[in-house]
């Protein structure tokens, strides 16, 4: 697909990963009506994506298949908002889940003398409202747009079949590719022969607001 032929309304806009650049530039644009599963962890491929999606999210993030980085942290969000205490973020650990190879690194503070797991039972149930909540939004939107930063054009023919299947209408699928991060590198439609999918070849300059105006153009949210 070329790039003009899904510049126009969709129904739901899904961010995909591979961190949070998506989900954080489809709400900046008004695209995004609600906090999804993948908004705010780390999926570093889009064959992890494709496997948790077949697997419709059973087993994701569960507490027997997570295992802290310890040498990590970062900051612990509310829906991608800093969590303040006494006037200061709280910083956050760094949990991968090692059967899907996806990593939080916004939902489990660090608390003093705490283990890693004390916000756990908060983490499932917030993570739980978020995959119903998709799952039903997906199955009862006539389009939705599905959004991914960095890829490779063969995983991403491979994910558009699951996609599909978990839509009640048409499933559109952007992927921002990227390459070399100079200001000489352009935006380029890379005009895949597929219906559905559509990878265009991008700086590599996730946080770049720029390119995430020219990528999504012309878009709205559709009632």
């Amino acid at each position: 697909m070329k790039i003009s032929e899904i510049q126009k309304s969709y129904n739901l806009y899904v961010g995909l990963g591979s961190a949070c650049n998506p989900a954080i530039n489809l709400r900046r644009h008004g695209l995004r009506r609600f906090s999804m599963p993948l908004d705010w962890c780390v999926a570093q491929t889009i064959d992890h994506v494709r496997v948790v999606l077949e697997n419709r999210f059973s087993g994701f993030m569960a507490i027997e298949n997570m295992v802290l980085e310890s040498e990590h942290s970062h900051y612990y969000l509310d829906d991608g908002n800093a969590v303040m205490m006494q006037g200061r973020s709280i910083a956050s650990h760094f949990v991968r889940d090692t059967r899907y190879d996806v990593l939080s690194v916004h939902d489990f503070p660090i608390i003093a003398d705490g283990p890693w797991t004390l916000m756990y039972p908060t983490f499932r149930r917030k993570l739980d409202e978020r995959i119903e909540r998709l799952l039903a939004a997906l199955a009862a939107a006539p389009s939705v747009l599905f959004v991914r930063w960095a890829g490779e054009i063969d995983q991403a023919l491979a994910l558009h079949p699951v996609l599909t299947g978990l839509t009640g209408g048409t499933a559109h699928l952007l992927v921002l590719k990227s390459r070399g991060s100079g200001e000489d590198v352009p935006i380029r439609d890379l005009e895949i022969a597929a219906d559905g999918v559509c990878v265009v070849e991008v700086p590599n300059r996730p946080a770049d607001d720029a390119i995430w105006d020219a990528v999504l153009a012309g878009r709205s949210l559709a009632p």
